[in-house]
């Protein structure tokens, strides 16, 4: 992907954040995101996976939370194996 692709994608899920969106369903992918914190939540962790295929890592830290039960360090293992 593209870096501006990558900005577009950032952009637009900031500007859902801003607007205090309680919840954002990405229908194609059939994913839902909790944004009631602040922070962009989905509710599976495919939800996180495919997050992250769309915006950079820095985006993610910084805006979205893991799924409950999850341990950061293995999901960016297993993306970046993948990858």
């Amino acid at each position: 992907m593209l870096p501006e692709q990558y900005k577009a994608n950032e952009k637009y899920f900031l500007q859902m954040l801003m607007s205090r969106v309680m919840f954002y369903t990405w229908k194609d992918k059939c994913n839902t995101y909790d944004m009631s914190s602040g922070k962009m939540k989905p509710l599976t962790l495919k939800g996180y996976v495919e997050l992250s295929e769309i915006v950079r890592r820095p985006f993610m830290n910084m805006f979205v939370i893991l799924p409950e039960g999850h341990d950061y360090n293995k999901v960016w293992e297993t993306i970046h194996a993948v990858e």
